[in-house]
């Protein structure tokens, strides 16, 4: 006898009780395929913030050579940095550069990374040292990463959500393998 869902809650005879089992094995197969889809795009979402985060350290980046192109310009003291960590974890950082002149006439940079944020955005105090041109693409910029990071920390909250779904139903489902 088939069973729609509804009944498949309610009813007590044995027969709904084969095909509640039955349910559950069928079951199995589309949740693999739904946790499939899942994580496709969660991986999507994630590769789309970097992508635009990106664009954002581009756009600094191309502000910064055009700085220094010009003639009499201070050396840039900030700069910035968009990654993907161990594939799952994006990052949007910045950074102190401090310069040396050596022997050889050349400039060697030594950059410091600063710290990261407890929240999602760096305090604009940490860019107190910044020429005005980058307190100005600072200001623009970092709000934007800070969404970018809350919207991969919501993407790691369901990738991890889905994993301790995944784990609790194979745990589960033990008995019905039996």
């Amino acid at each position: 006898m088939n069973y729609d869902v509804e009944e498949l809650t309610t009813k007590k005879d044995d027969n709904a009780a084969e095909a509640r089992l039955k349910y559950l094995v069928n079951d199995r197969a589309r949740t693999e395929t739904r946790q499939a889809e899942i994580m496709a795009w969660v991986d999507a979402e994630l590769r789309a913030i970097l992508i635009e985060g990106q664009a954002e350290a581009d756009w600094f980046w191309k502000t910064h050579k055009a700085a220094r192109n010009e003639k009499d310009v201070e050396l840039a003291t900030f700069g910035t940095r968009v990654r993907l960590v161990k594939q799952t974890t994006f990052s949007a950082e910045w950074f102190r550069n401090r310069y040396m002149k050596s022997a050889g006439g050349t400039t060697k940079v030594f950059s410091t990374y600063l710290s990261k944020p407890k929240g999602f955005k760096y305090n604009m105090n940490s860019f107190r040292a910044a020429l005005d041109w980058e307190l100005e693409m600072i200001e623009f910029i970092e709000p934007r990463y800070a969404l970018l990071r809350k919207r991969a920390a919501a993407l790691t909250t369901i990738r991890k959500t889905v994993q301790v779904i995944e784990k609790c139903r194979t745990d589960s489902s033990r008995r019905i393998d039996m």
